[in-house]
C-alpha cells in the first residue's frame, strides 16, 4: 500500500528539482542559446574571456578605392578597423555584425563583393587586425554598435563581444567622402 505514494512522492520531487533547475539556468548571466555577452565602448578593448576584441577607428564614406577598383554606393559604407587576438585555441572571428538604433543587423561586405579585409585566424598570443565595411542606409548609421562571435564554443557557452557606440554623431567622414583600403591594412602581431 506504501507503493502508490512512494511514487507520487517520487514525481513530485521530480518536478520539484525540475523547477528548481529551470530556476538557476534562467538566472544566469548568458542566455539558454548558449552565447555570453561581454560588452565594452568603440576606442577600448573588450575582453571576451575567450578573445579580445577592439574597434580602433571608424570612418563614413559613399565611396571605398581599393587597389583594384573604387566603388561607390547610394548609402554609405561604415569602415570598421578591428584588432582582435585570442587566448586558447587558434580561431578567429565568426560572425560579425553591425546592429544600428533600430535593431537592424548588418554583415560586412565580403567575398561577392569583396570589400572587407577582416582579421585572418590567428593562434594565441598574436594580435590580427584588419578593415570590415559595411553597407547602410545614411539615416541609420549614427547609433550602431558591433557584435562579434567567436567560432569555437569554450565548455556550454559561445564567448560574444557587444561593442557600443563604433558610429556617433562626431564620427569623421573620410576627405572627400572617398576612403582608400590598401592590402596592407589586415595584419597579424604578436600581443603585447
Amino acid at each position: 500500500m506504501t507503493r502508490p505514494r512512494t511514487g507520487r512522492l517520487r514525481g513530485v520531487l521530480t518536478l520539484l528539482v525540475a523547477l528548481i533547475v529551470v530556476g538557476l539556468l534562467s538566472s544566469l548571466p548568458f542566455d539558454l542559446g548558449g552565447v555570453r555577452w561581454y560588452e565594452g565602448r568603440a576606442g577600448e578593448p573588450v575582453d571576451a574571456q575567450a578573445f579580445r576584441v577592439s574597434v580602433a577607428r571608424v570612418g563614413l564614406a559613399r565611396t571605398v578605392q581599393l587597389s583594384s577598383a573604387t566603388v561607390t554606393t547610394d548609402q554609405t559604407y561604415v569602415l570598421v578597423r578591428v584588432r582582435y587576438d585570442i587566448r586558447r585555441r587558434p580561431g578567429g572571428l565568426g560572425e560579425v555584425r553591425l546592429v544600428t538604433a533600430d535593431g537592424y543587423r548588418y554583415a560586412p561586405l565580403t567575398a561577392t563583393g569583396t570589400y572587407s579585409i577582416a582579421p585572418p585566424p590567428v593562434e594565441p598570443g598574436y594580435t590580427t587586425s584588419g578593415v570590415l565595411v559595411f553597407e547602410v542606409p545614411a539615416d541609420k548609421a549614427v547609433g550602431a554598435s558591433m557584435e562579434f562571435q567567436n567560432l569555437v564554443v569554450y565548455t556550454h557557452y559561445r564567448p560574444a563581444a557587444r561593442v557600443l557606440d563604433v558610429v556617433t554623431a562626431s564620427t569623421e567622414r573620410a576627405p572627400d567622402d572617398t576612403f582608400e583600403v590598401g592590402p596592407e591594412v589586415a595584419s597579424v602581431e604578436v600581443t603585447p
